[in-house]
């Protein structure tokens, strides 16, 4: 073997013994792309990197590199409830029948007995404590106007895409508005009282933080809603006479969730009145082609709330210069049976396109007519109940400048104050290595970023390679640092490592081949992931593009640097004459910049709503979660 040195730094790979790893960099190091590019590259140009390795198989074994498994989310765990009751409450059992009624069943449980979650129960009891045991919904008359109130909300609850059933007592089962409930003894009138507000702190839980925890559902998911504290909503809810109000407005405020409320509602009217609509194939349909299946696409648009009908003038039997429009008769139709692919069925059909994630040409060709029979209203009502329950995940307030990314959509959005100022396409990880939901902040910007590798992939798929060729990492333009500095891979007997430690650190140093392009923006997190640059630029011109290690790869990185450095005093210019420096330079944000890294399969664009593919299978994983055949899922 060759000394530590000389090899490595004809290649421009350096070790190094301490140096911090950039795990984030490391994951997102795209691999496959970089390294076989090199590769291709080197051998159509006549041997090199394998020509090497291959004359070296005969002493060195052949590279073996475990393929990754598939990540296989835990099943999701629901909290046990507790019962309400605490026998250990040692007031003087009230005088008044409903409050001695509520005394009871809070100290003894009723039967059966009443349950609720774990961080609910003590503020139930001690409400109910600090007020004597009063009633807060009911008297000895039966419910009260704020009760009905409630009731009402409650009743409606799957207007949320939530259940009502999960909210109405029990001892209701149902909640007309319309009918007054009555009860028969003091008894069932106290437990309602108590299940009543029960009923408003679970509501309150969920409208505010969403009803299942997020993060059981998959590693990769690391959201953490605060839910409105049960002490504060019973406080809040004995001081007003509107119950309805109060709770209704702990739901989401962003301006997308009353978009897809409103859908929701819209299909399932849709749902209850669609009648099976299927298109036929046939030849591509274009602007103004005349085609019988046109009338069967006008049906289908309208029952989708896509298209309207318009009205067209037949025939008049006055002439022109008639006086009085009293005097003009005319015969009209709609367009509801017309044969013509016109200017209105296109723009409905470009509408629908968008929506389901295709290229919205306005052509009817085979993807589009399979879509439209496979497009069900319960698909699309299944999709807007899972994404209203992941709206109730984030902050309710994103920042006055945020950066929005939806890794279903592909896409990232800047806004400043309510308004859309950059937007970009862009690469999330691969299914394997999943690019993780959650919120940051960007405090940095780095210009010709160094590439560092964590351990776990100098382990499992730099060190396969190294030992079947010690100059691997030599070829690759890689820096090895040990503890005495820099050395030369081939240098190193790499089979000493094997299932050890490394006393080394893998880098890539700037320059137009690395993985990290020019520029990369930090938020610190755990994840280690962040938004970057890339030289496999090509890769977003792809319908679907989740092929990195976890990081986010960015669509003309270098705009997206000017919009976020701004504010701080650069220019276009300023920014270019830096990264052309090809020094490593970090500029520490003065205005920091809160980041939404999220998942939604359905979603807003402008005025539209757009459906994208479930990549990642979390809505399976979030809709077995809420529970199967669910009714706010009908």
């Amino acid at each position: 073997m060759i000394r530590l040195g000389s090899a490595l730094a004809t290649a421009g790979i350096v070790l190094f013994a301490s140096a911090p790893t950039d795990l984030a960099s490391a994951r997102d190091l795209g691999f496959d792309d970089l390294f076989n590019r090199n590769s291709q590259s080197r051998s159509e140009e006549g041997g090199g990197f394998w020509s090497i390795f291959s004359r070296k198989r005969s002493r060195n074994r052949e590279a073996v590199i475990e393929p990754t498994k598939p990540y296989v989310a835990p099943v999701y765990q629901h909290d046990v409830l507790s019962p309400l009751k605490d026998a250990k409450i040692d007031d003087e059992r009230p005088e008044g029948a409903i409050e001695a009624a509520i005394f009871d069943l809070l100290k003894h449980g009723g039967d059966p007995v009443i349950r609720v979650h774990a961080s609910h129960k003590a503020a139930l009891i001690s409400f109910y404590r600090e007020r004597g045991f009063k009633p807060l919904w009911t008297s000895e008359d039966g419910v009260n106007l704020r009760a009905e109130r409630m009731l009402t909300l409650l009743s409606k609850a799957d207007h949320e895409g939530m259940r009502a059933g999960d909210y109405l007592p029990e001892a209701l089962g149902a909640f007309d508005p319309e009918l007054r409930p009555e009860f028969d003894d003091l008894l069932q009138i106290a437990r309602l009282d108590v299940e009543l507000s029960v009923a408003a702190v679970k509501y309150a839980h969920h409208a505010s933080a969403g009803r299942i925890v997020p993060e059981r559902l998959s590693k990769f998911i690391d959201v953490h809603p605060e839910a409105v504290p049960a002490e504060t909503v019973l406080s809040d809810l004995s001081r007003t006479v509107r119950p309805d109000k109060y709770l209704a407005g702990l739901h989401p405020t962003h301006l997308a969730y009353g978009m897809l409320k409103r859908e929701l509602a819209a299909l399932r009217k849709v749902a209850r009145a669609e009648r099976e609509i299927t298109i036929p194939s046939g030849e591509l349909l274009k602007l103004n082609k005349v085609d019988k299946r046109v009338v069967l696409i006008r049906k289908k648009l309208k029952e989708m709330g896509l298209l309207e009908h318009r009205v067209i003038v037949v025939r008049s039997n006055v002439p022109e210069f008639a006086a009085e429009a009293k005097d003009r008769v005319t015969r009209t139709k709609t367009t509801a049976r017309s044969p013509v692919y016109d200017k209105d069925v296109v723009a409905a059909v470009k509408r629908l396109q968008k929506r389901l994630g295709l290229s919205p040409d306005g052509v009817v060709g085979p993807a589009t007519i399979q879509a439209m029979n496979s497009d069900s209203s319960g698909k699309r009502i299944e999709k807007l109940v899972l994404n209203l329950e992941r709206l109730r995940w984030l902050p309710r307030e994103l920042g006055n400048r945020h950066v929005f990314v939806n890794q279903a959509a592909y896409e990232m959005k800047l806004f400043d104050d309510g308004e859309l100022i950059h937007r970009a396409r862009v690469i999330v990880g691969k299914r394997e290595h999943q690019t993780p939901s959650f919120s940051d902040t960007m405090e940095f910007v780095v210009f010709n970023p160094y590439w560092n590798v964590p351990n776990s992939i100098a382990t499992k798929e730099m060190l396969p390679h190294l030992i079947a060729n010690p100059s691997y990492l030599d070829n690759k333009g890689f820096e090895v640092v040990g503890r005495g500095g820099k050395v030369s891979s081939s240098s190193v007997d790499w089979e000493d490592y094997e299932g050890r430690k490394l006393p080394f650190n893998f880098r890539q140093p700037p320059g137009a081949g690395n993985a990290l392009g020019e520029v990369k923006f930090l938020f610190p997190n755990r994840h280690n992931v962040y938004m970057h640059d890339t030289p496999t630029k090509h890769l977003f011109s792809q319908p679907v593009r989740a092929y990195s290690h976890g990081c986010v790869r960015v669509h003309n990185a270098d705009k997206f640097a000017n919009v976020i450095l701004e504010r701080e005093g650069w220019t276009p210019n300023s920014i270019r004459s830096a990264i052309n420096t090809g020094e490593n330079r970090r500029i520490v944000l003065k205005k920091k910049v809160s980041v939404h890294i999220t998942y939604f399969t359905a979603w807003t664009d402008g005025n539209d709503l757009v459906y994208y593919k479930d990549m990642y299978g979390r809505d399976e994983l979030l809709k077995r979660a809420l529970g199967e055949n669910r009714v706010a899922m009908k």
